[in-house]
């Protein structure tokens, strides 16, 4: 079997245990090797590294990552050496920009393998963009389309693929074309005003868009991600009401509990006095 293979086989297999489990999946985004070193020591499943993370723990919007500021899958290959050893023998998945246009997407994939991630996900990806923007990406052939094209390469590569999709159009295409996992894509983590209105739409259109991959695939994988769910309270409200059997917890485990872990051991040491005379 190639590496690739036999990762996906790793991966699939992480997925049916904890199933059998009854337990969900829990995918870590990390940029730097101290996040994903901590995280994987805690019982983390498997980690994602990806140029969005990299910005965030350089203290920065991960919104950043979708602006034209760096060379993304540059950063992702760079983070290799960084995240890999750190993770202690976790299986780490790797942001692809599908849509890049110096590099072959056949052979970037071929060197992700080789660099030592265990498979791929589609970040920074086209589907946060709509409007007249979108429409005009498509059309020059860089949008959301590539994407989907990357995971038809992942299938005859044996390379496992997990897919961020917006709506039921995204996941029909990206389960026809042999996707392992879909993550239904819910906004920017912590991006809502009211948390009931805000779950009972994430619990929809997970239900939605999940309904329409397995359509096409009865077997593919669904994995929450986004928009309210960046509590456990959250996500299992998610979990609970829907068919995803897996999390991706990428604010909500490298940079939200980090901010509030230093700042409150700030405060703590601001607290201290010196010794009265």
């Amino acid at each position: 079997m190639t590496a690739a293979a036999v990762a996906r086989d790793h991966l699939l297999d992480i997925f049916a245990n904890r199933a059998a489990e009854q337990r969900p999946v829990i995918l870590g985004g990390a940029g730097a090797g101290l996040i994903a070193k901590v995280a994987g020591s805690a019982g983390l499943d498997v980690l994602m590294t990806y140029n969005i993370a990299k910005f965030r723990m350089d203290g920065n919007a991960s919104l950043l990552g979708y602006l034209p500021y760096g060379d993304a899958n540059g950063i992702t290959l760079e983070l290799a050496p960084r995240i890999i050893p750190a993770a202690g023998g976790i299986p780490v998945i790797a942001g692809v920009g599908a849509a890049d246009p110096y590099r072959d997407l056949g052979r970037h994939l071929d060197a992700i393998i080789a660099a030592g991630y265990a498979g791929i996900v589609n970040t920074p990806t086209a589907g946060v963009y709509d409007g007249g923007f979108r429409v005009e990406i498509e059309k020059a052939g860089i949008g959301y389309a590539r994407e989907v094209e990357m995971v038809r390469l992942c299938q005859e590569k044996g390379i496992f693929s997990l897919v961020y999709v917006f709506d039921e159009n995204d996941a029909r295409a990206m389960a026809e074309a042999g996707a392992d996992a879909v993550s239904p894509h819910l906004g920017t983590t912590g991006a809502f005003t009211n948390l009931e209105e805000a779950l009972a739409d994430a619990v929809d259109r997970t239900n939605r868009m999940a309904g329409a991959a397995r359509a096409i695939a009865p077997d593919i994988l669904v994995v929450a991600h986004g928009g309210p769910l960046e509590t456990p309270e959250t996500v299992q409200r998610v979990l609970s009401e829907t068919s995803a059997t897996a999390y991706i917890a990428g604010s909500s485990l490298e940079r939200i509990p980090v901010q509030g872990a230093v700042a409150a051991a700030t405060k703590s040491f601001g607290l201290l006095t010196l010794r009265r005379e």
